[in-house]
Protein backbone atom coordinates (compact mmCIF):
# COMPACT_ATOMS: atom_id res chain seq x y z
CA UNK A 1 0.00 0.00 0.00
CA UNK A 2 2.84 2.23 0.54
CA UNK A 3 3.99 1.56 -3.16
CA UNK A 4 0.95 0.40 -5.29
CA UNK A 5 -1.43 3.49 -4.55
CA UNK A 6 -3.34 2.74 -8.09
CA UNK A 7 -5.18 -0.62 -6.65
CA UNK A 8 -8.48 -0.89 -5.64
CA UNK A 9 -7.60 -2.37 -2.19
CA UNK A 10 -5.09 0.86 -1.31
CA UNK A 11 -8.20 2.88 -3.25
CA UNK A 12 -11.34 1.60 -0.84
CA UNK A 13 -9.23 1.40 2.37
CA UNK A 14 -7.87 5.40 1.69
CA UNK A 15 -11.34 6.75 0.90
CA UNK A 16 -12.67 5.24 3.80
CA UNK A 17 -9.51 5.41 6.43
CA UNK A 18 -7.41 8.11 5.50
CA UNK A 19 -9.19 10.45 3.52
CA UNK A 20 -5.92 12.97 3.57
CA UNK A 21 -3.99 10.53 1.76
CA UNK A 22 -1.32 10.10 4.97
CA UNK A 23 -1.35 6.24 5.18
CA UNK A 24 1.13 6.14 7.97
CA UNK A 25 -0.42 8.22 10.01
CA UNK A 26 -3.97 6.93 9.84
CA UNK A 27 -5.51 5.30 12.87
CA UNK A 28 -8.31 2.74 13.69
CA UNK A 29 -11.41 4.18 13.82
CA UNK A 30 -14.16 2.99 16.25
CA UNK A 31 -15.76 1.42 13.55
CA UNK A 32 -12.98 -0.10 12.06
CA UNK A 33 -12.79 -3.86 10.04
CA UNK A 34 -11.11 -6.26 11.49
CA UNK A 35 -8.79 -6.00 8.50
CA UNK A 36 -7.76 -2.55 8.91
CA UNK A 37 -7.27 -2.83 12.76
CA UNK A 38 -4.78 -5.43 11.49
CA UNK A 39 -3.07 -3.15 9.08
CA UNK A 40 -2.84 -0.18 11.63
CA UNK A 41 -1.60 -2.79 14.44
CA UNK A 42 1.56 -3.54 12.17
CA UNK A 43 2.01 0.25 11.09
CA UNK A 44 4.43 0.45 14.21
CA UNK A 45 6.69 -2.03 12.87
CA UNK A 46 6.24 -0.53 9.20
CA UNK A 47 7.84 2.57 10.78
CA UNK A 48 10.79 1.17 12.21
CA UNK A 49 11.94 -0.50 9.61
CA UNK A 50 10.80 1.54 6.30
CA UNK A 51 13.40 4.43 5.03
CA UNK A 52 11.81 7.77 3.70
CA UNK A 53 13.24 8.78 0.11
CA UNK A 54 12.50 12.31 -0.86
CA UNK A 55 12.57 12.04 -4.78
CA UNK A 56 11.00 14.73 -6.49
CA UNK A 57 9.81 16.35 -3.26
CA UNK A 58 6.47 16.56 -4.21
CA UNK A 59 4.54 14.60 -1.07
CA UNK A 60 7.23 16.25 1.81
CA UNK A 61 5.01 18.75 4.34
CA UNK A 62 7.47 20.72 5.24
CA UNK A 63 6.34 21.85 8.75
CA UNK A 64 4.84 18.37 9.29
CA UNK A 65 7.18 15.47 8.42
CA UNK A 66 10.11 14.65 10.43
Amino acid sequence: MMQERTTLCYQVLRVKYFPDGDFLGASAGANASMVWQGVVAGLGILKLGSTWRIGTGQDVRLWRDN
